[in-house]
Formats: C-alpha cells, structure tokens, sequence
C-alpha cells in the first residue's frame, strides 16, 4: 500500500512535467536550398517567428563533422533568404537555421545543396 502512495504523485507529476515541455516546445524553421551558380547557393527558411529574436544561418562543409560547421549569417527575417557564395562548384554542401529563442534555440534538421557544375 505504501508502494502506491509514492508512485502513485511521482507518475502524476511526471505526466505534468511532460506535458508542460510539450505544449511549449519551440518550433524548428522549414529550410530549403536553390543552387544559383557554380559557386552560389541560397538557402531559405520559412517560421512563424513568434517569440524569435532572431536566425542563425549555418553550413557544413565536407567532411560534414563538427570540426566544418560554420556560422554564415544572421537575420530577422522570419521568411528569409541568405546567399553562400565562393563555394567549390559540384560540391555537396549541407545548411542548417537556428531560431534563437530567449534562453535556448531550435534548428532544423541539415539540408543538402549542391552547387551547380561549371
């Protein structure tokens, strides 16, 4: 019976804390990428861009490891475009847009783009 009574409030307030981060999970940005040029890609981003302070626009090149991750602009733009340029051409690059909430950020999966050959 003692048993009970402890696990009984400690699932409860599980389910209460659970439930809590879910309804207020941030939400990532849509991102996509158009190759414009051998050595130009535009990536874009779509987000509602409540409660944003801003985005952060990243690129990984290849090898494709933290070690290549690298900060490539910032904006306010809720729908917003940015151009890499002076990248290899045929090459697979991937990029990545972080919404930067108060205290934390939410970022999207990576996304390949591949820039045109000559």
């Amino acid at each position: 019976m003692r048993q009970k009574i402890i696990l009984g409030p400690l699932f409860s307030l599980s389910l209460i804390v659970f439930g809590f981060v879910s309804a207020n999970a941030q939400e990532a940005p849509f991102v996509y990428t158009i190759p414009n040029s051998p050595g130009w890609i535009t990536v874009g981003w779509e987000h509602t861009g409540k409660d944003v302070y801003y985005f952060v626009v990243e690129r990984l090149d290849p090898p494709y490891t933290e070690n290549s991750e690298l900060f490539i602009g910032q904006s306010d733009n809720h729908l917003g475009r940015l151009t890499a340029a002076n990248l290899k051409a045929g090459t697979l690059y991937k990029f990545g847009v972080c919404a930067v909430y108060a205290y934390s950020r939410t970022c999207s999966g990576w996304v390949d783009g591949t820039t045109k050959l000559p």
